[in-house]
């Protein structure tokens, strides 16, 4: 990619995999999608990293190295 790279950014995409319930203590585990759109029509979007980092701030998995 390196010299071909016409533009390089970091985002970062908040996705939590679960939540409490309004009224109880109670956790729901939720499964989550996270939807990147090229905003071009002649350039392609690579992805370089995707970290999962728990809410301790713990790096839980790397998916790039799959």
């Amino acid at each position: 990619m390196g010299s071909n790279l016409v533009y390089s950014d970091t985002s970062y995409g908040p996705i939590y995999s679960d939540t409490y319930t309004q009224t109880t203590n109670i956790r729901i585990n939720l499964i989550a999608t996270l939807s990147l759109r090229a905003n071009s029509f002649k350039h392609s979007i690579f992805i370089s990293k995707a970290d999962y980092w728990n809410s301790a701030g713990e790096l839980n998995q790397n998916f790039t190295e799959q």
